[in-house]
């Protein structure tokens, strides 16, 4: 059996099973992740802010209902800053593309914290000084106002999560290409069979 044909048929043998699933979850994820990551970064790619904000502009209003109305207060206006933040950050990352300037259009935005620490990755400062930074905020507001702090705990986890998953991803996209060079390799090994060289 070629690359190629042991490549397909563990594709179809792997199946989609649990994907739908896994991309709500990961949708639901990277929805809390961006209702922070539009304080917290810039140089967002154009279609970075899209479904996701849309998601968390829904799902805020809805976690504030949980809360009694004195409670919920400090959580409106962060919903209120949320969107004014997002609206404008999606705007500027939808300009930036338009002028060729974005390098990637879902970039998720470059983190404010590597101006403080500049030794940093883009990929560290977005797995676990970030979402460290928000959590440590989360512990500081929790006397003050239990509704946003427990928001921002749960937020530094997803900004965790959604950075490891990129990263996952990327990790994934270099395999494919590994994977698409050698089933190149075997099908040009082919053709040359065929044409008798």
């Amino acid at each position: 059996m070629s690359v190629v044909e042991r490549g397909t048929s563990d594709h179809r043998r792997g199946g989609m099973v649990g994907t739908r699933w896994f991309n709500g979850l990961s949708l639901l994820i990277n929805s809390i992740a961006v209702s922070i990551e539009v304080f917290i970064r810039r140089d967002f790619g154009g279609r970075y802010i899209g479904a996701q904000a849309v998601l968390a502009a829904v799902l805020i209003p809805g976690y504030c209902q949980a809360w009694s109305p004195n409670d919920a207060f400090p959580m409106v206006c962060f919903y209120f800053l949320f969107l004014g933040a997002a609206i404008a950050k999606a705007i500027r990352g939808y300009l930036r593309m338009r002028r060729g300037q974005s390098d990637h259009t879902r970039y998720s935005g470059r983190p404010n914290v590597l101006t403080t620490f500049p030794r940093q990755s883009d990929d560290k400062a977005k797995k676990y000084v970030e979402p460290m930074l928000v959590f440590i905020a989360g512990m500081v507001l929790l006397h003050l106002t239990p509704a946003l702090a427990l928001y921002l705990c749960v937020a530094s986890a997803c900004l965790h999560l959604s950075a490891w998953e990129t990263e996952k991803w990327m990790r994934k996209r270099a395999w494919d290409m590994n994977d698409a060079v050698c089933e190149q390799q075997d099908i040009a090994e082919r053709f040359r069979g065929l044409r008798g060289e």
